[in-house]
């Protein structure tokens, strides 16, 4: 099998805009401590709802090109937007009171924790692991459907020995760009690929999905990918369930006027946002009292810097790691694609 097909192809996958904006909705809340109440149930499939939207979207090519590719559309918007959040971080320190997360006076620690990222990065940058960790994912898994075709028995061998390392693996394991993090993403990226080739069958798997994730949750605890809190496996049913159930919903929701744009927007722009809304919600925290205007702040500012990036071809490719701007109505495959 070559690249991954999708009906229609070739037309922007709005659906996919949306569930990515809605979900960046959720990591910006489940980053916040007012609202703390919701945390388990949004980070039991927040994540992997991503990973899963990035492997849906996943088309394999020649491993060198591909690892260039992933490399300069995700690890060059970690480098420059490290180096945003570092500045302003403590620029805004000096005004709202609230400790830099890295402070320029320890350039050590700045540069240990910028090589090492996952867990080592905290507060501003809460977000940042994904990133090292969507990476190095999906070069992995590219290099996989380099032997065999990503919808194959040998692939699937690979995916439920990876499910099977990640259930035994210690919270709290060294984990530098979220390399920890990777044999469970994996198994999230290729449920992706498997979506994508029945995207057919998207409604009865829908379905099914609904009564699993339903039947699950009495039986949920603690699920954290940047953690290695995995659980046991009926995490990982819940985590795929709500998942597909959750990209189902906005399947609809994407054809509500003015609802469905408004997500896509959010979804396009969601590699802005996973990098700056942490800072935001950070340093925000000592101006804006009310917490749905900083949840608010926290996405509606990044769009604004991305769309701004976007108008030009040089930020497009030295900020966001985009060959060029693109056309509208185009969709990204990278983060968090």
């Amino acid at each position: 099998m070559g690249d991954i097909k999708f009906s229609g192809a070739g037309s922007r996958l709005r659906d996919l805009d949306c569930a990515r904006g809605s979900g960046m909705l959720l990591v910006v809340i489940g980053h916040m401590h007012q609202f703390a109440e919701a945390k388990f149930w949004i980070y039991l499939f927040h994540m992997p709802m991503f990973f899963i939207v990035s492997g849906i979207l996943f088309r394999p090519r020649e491993p060198w090109s591909y690892s260039i590719s992933r490399t300069r559309s995700l690890m060059l918007p970690y480098v420059v937007f490290f180096i945003v959040v570092l500045s302003l971080d403590n620029a805004v320190s000096t005004v709202s009171g609230i400790a830099p997360s890295l402070s320029l006076a320890a350039p050590k620690q700045i540069v240990l924790r910028f090589f090492y990222g996952g867990t080592s990065l905290f507060g501003a940058y809460a977000a940042f692991w994904f990133v090292g960790c969507l990476w190095l994912s999906l070069v992995a898994l590219n290099f996989l459907t380099s032997i065999w075709k990503p919808i194959s028995w040998p692939v699937a061998a690979v995916v439920a020995g990876l499910a099977v390392v990640a259930l035994i693996e210690r919270p709290g394991s060294p984990s530098p760009q979220g390399i920890a993090s990777v044999p469970i993403a994996v198994v999230f990226l290729w449920v992706g690929c498997l979506l994508a080739e029945q995207r057919e069958r998207r409604f009865l798997i829908a379905v099914v999905c609904a009564a699993t994730g339903a039947a699950s949750l009495p039986f949920v605890g603690v699920f954290d990918m940047k953690t290695l809190e995995i659980g046991n496996p009926v995490n990982l049913i819940a985590a795929v369930s709500l998942s597909v159930c959750w990209l189902a919903g906005n399947a609809y929701l994407d054809r509500v006027p003015y609802i469905g744009d408004a997500f896509s927007v959010i979804g396009r722009a969601s590699i802005t946002i996973m990098f700056l809304h942490a800072l935001i919600l950070k340093q925000g925290d000592a101006f804006i009292g009310n917490r749905y205007v900083l949840a608010l702040a926290a996405v509606v500012i990044p769009v604004g810097v991305h769309w701004l990036l976007e108008r030009s071809n040089v930020t497009c490719r030295y900020v966001l790691g985009q060959k060029m701007a693109p056309e509208r109505g185009a969709v990204s495959a990278s983060l968090p694609a």
